[in-house]
């Protein structure tokens, strides 16, 4: 007789769905694939001292994501610690701030400096990809992408 956290199962009109097993394993799989993509970033934070988010501020500035409150935002953390990080960046030389047109607030701009170990980091970030999972198809990589996207997504 399964225990009660094996009951966690349920079945839908196809039979059964997820076991705990296999929650178990999925979660697991999940937190720890966060590492390895830590490790790829991690000689650039290192020799510039930028805290464990900053390679993460420049790919959002590269993207397109100017402002500290949407990167506190996408990052899931408080603005007084983007606040914080962003100050290691820009005293690293990678970024700048310019202050918009009706001065309440400030956009983000990556130096040439910082476009540089933006390319650095991405450079790494792709070799690791392209070594532990490059075997895989283009729509696998899409399904598991989507697969965590929906994960992140709150319920409606």
């Amino acid at each position: 007789m399964p225990g009660p956290i094996e009951r966690l199962a349920h079945e839908n009109d196809d039979g059964p769905v997820l076991n705990w097993s296999d929650v178990a394993a999925f979660v697991q799989a999940v937190s720890h694939a966060g590492a390895p993509l830590s490790e790829a970033s991690l000689p650039v934070r290192t020799r510039l001292d930028l805290g464990p988010r900053g390679t993460m501020i420049l790919n959002q500035i590269a993207s397109g994501n100017v402002q500290p409150s949407k990167i506190a935002e996408a990052l899931n953390v408080g603005r007084s610690l983007v606040t914080a990080d962003l100050a290691r960046v820009e005293k690293a030389g990678l970024l700048i701030r310019k202050t918009c047109a009706d001065r309440r607030r400030v956009e983000l701009a990556l130096t040439p400096k910082g476009i540089e170990v933006m390319l650095e980091v991405k450079a790494n970030l792709e070799k690791l990809i392209q070594d532990r999972i490059g075997h895989r198809s283009k729509a696998e990589i899409d399904a598991c992408t989507n697969l965590l996207s929906e994960l992140r997504t709150p319920p409606a």
